[in-house]
């Protein structure tokens, strides 16, 4: 507009006779700096011009959320399980006391992990959007060490897996973890099962939809608490039948009389800790997926806090360069 408006004739003959040229120069230089800057058209980026730390902060950042609902949903488990009183139905199937020491230390671990999982996302979070070097280091040094501890815990799991006698330590605490979870289950058949009980119905519950009897098989019954007290004219309870329907209020054995007989198909013969054993073998690819994916993300995290950590270095190290130059040039 300055620069038109110079360029006029009429204004050129008025400022020709009472200003000298040089006093309308910057006048000419500014508007010439306006003129370019409008003709001039900034490209939009491409996919291949963003800034790699820009995709790494946002993978960062994606990372460390999907970590803080997994550490909300861990540190809610352990709550839940000090907390709520239904719980101690479930464990008495285990024969495990909720007010015992062992209880608590999974209850104070899970809740550990957690608020672990809730710190180390919070670091990687505020580190990724503050671009604080400190914070992304502390959270590498984290994410490192976890990282390492997975890996190393998935080989040995592996190994073992191949190889029973590959590493002794690992296949003698699995053996032991097996032997104990059996009798515990059986003490909690044997010693505390009575139908009309919240204990009793949960089991009714569990054999009904795993398909088995007792803990090892129908012989848990056998002298067991329900046996001596009860007095039943069967050697196990209805549940332990193929049913009519497993979605009826009251399950009705399909036929009791050959159930209680022992004739084959009629009755489960399984226990039900061969089923649990069962079921999660049958689900251990989800359950490896799972951690697999875990570790991935982990990995991910890990590579993206070090690209911006890096670029971060870089970029401050060419800022104070330039900046240590301005005073020797002039």
């Amino acid at each position: 507009m300055i620069y038109s408006f110079y360029q006029n004739e009429r204004c050129s003959r008025v400022f020709s006779a009472p200003f000298p040229v040089g006093v309308l120069a910057p006048v000419q230089t500014i508007a010439d700096q306006i003129a370019a800057l409008s003709k001039k058209k900034e490209k939009p980026l491409e996919i291949g011009q963003i800034p790699m730390s820009a995709c790494a902060r946002s993978f960062l950042i994606l990372s460390n959320i999907i970590f803080l609902i997994v550490g909300g949903g861990l540190s809610g488990v352990g709550v839940w399980m000090m907390t709520d009183p239904k719980i101690e139905t479930y464990f008495d199937i285990l024969n495990v006391d909720q007010s015992s020491s062992s209880f608590k230390r999974i209850c104070y671990a899970l809740l550990a992990v957690g608020i672990f999982a809730l710190l180390v996302a919070f670091l990687g979070c505020c580190g990724a959007v503050q671009k604080s070097k400190c914070l992304l280091t502390l959270f590498l040094i984290l994410v490192g060490v976890i990282t390492v501890m997975e890996a190393g815990l998935g080989v040995m799991v592996v190994v073992s897996k191949d190889s029973a006698t590959a590493i002794p330590v690992l296949s003698a605490l699995m053996s032991d973890m097996q032997d104990k979870l059996r009798t515990q289950l059986k003490q909690s058949v044997t010693e505390h099962y009575l139908p009309d009980t919240l204990l009793g119905t949960t089991w009714d519950n569990v054999q009904i939809e795993l398909e088995c009897c007792g803990a090892t098989g129908p012989e848990d019954y056998k002298n067991s608490r329900w046996t001596n007290e009860t007095r039943p004219e069967t050697d196990y309870p209805d549940t332990c039948c193929v049913l009519m329907s497993k979605e009826a209020a009251v399950p009705e054995p399909s036929n009791k009389l050959l159930c209680h007989f022992g004739t084959a198909g009629f009755y489960f013969e399984t226990g039900c800790y061969d089923k649990m054993i069962g079921w999660f073998q049958d689900n251990s690819m989800y359950i490896i997926a799972s951690a697999g994916a875990v570790f991935v993300i982990e990995v991910v995290g890990f590579v993206s806090a070090f690209i911006i950590c890096k670029n971060g270095i870089k970029k401050k190290s060419k800022e104070s360069r330039q900046q240590s130059a301005k005073p020797a040039e002039r």
